[in-house]
């Protein structure tokens, strides 16, 4: 957002590229996190596999997700119009982009709710 701010025209790309490399990043946390949600579900009993194959598939959809956009702004062709460089596929990178988003936020709210489920059932076990 800053390097937009400062220049629109000369950070365009370089921000929408760090944006999308970004969300790489997330998607690893979200892993991280999927991970730690999955093991304290299954602790102290046997694993549930449809449960794993949730978690699998979840992260295998995120990740593709981050990868694919990426792919579609980089490589749909770009076009030099008044000066400035434009990608053919930022709209649809935009479009891939927010899909990854509502992804990574259900993750962390999932998270969210679970730690919140854990503090209230710790703090019940304290009180009484």
């Amino acid at each position: 957002c800053m390097l937009v701010s400062i220049n629109l025209e000369k950070f365009e790309i370089p921000s929408h590229e760090l944006e999308y490399a970004n969300e790489l990043f997330m998607a690893v946390f979200d892993i991280i996190i999927l991970f730690s949600l999955s093991s304290s579900r299954h602790a102290g009993k046997r694993s549930d596999s449809e449960d794993n194959y949730k978690t699998w598939f979840t992260l295998f959809i995120s990740m593709l997700v981050a990868c694919i956009q990426l792919g579609v702004y980089n490589l749909s062709g770009w076009t030099v119009e008044g000066g400035h460089t434009l990608s053919h596929g930022e709209k649809a990178a935009h479009y891939l982009e927010f899909t990854f988003n509502i992804i990574s936020a259900s993750i962390l709210y999932w998270f969210t709710m679970d730690n919140r489920h854990c503090a209230i059932k710790r703090l019940q076990q304290l009180m009484y």
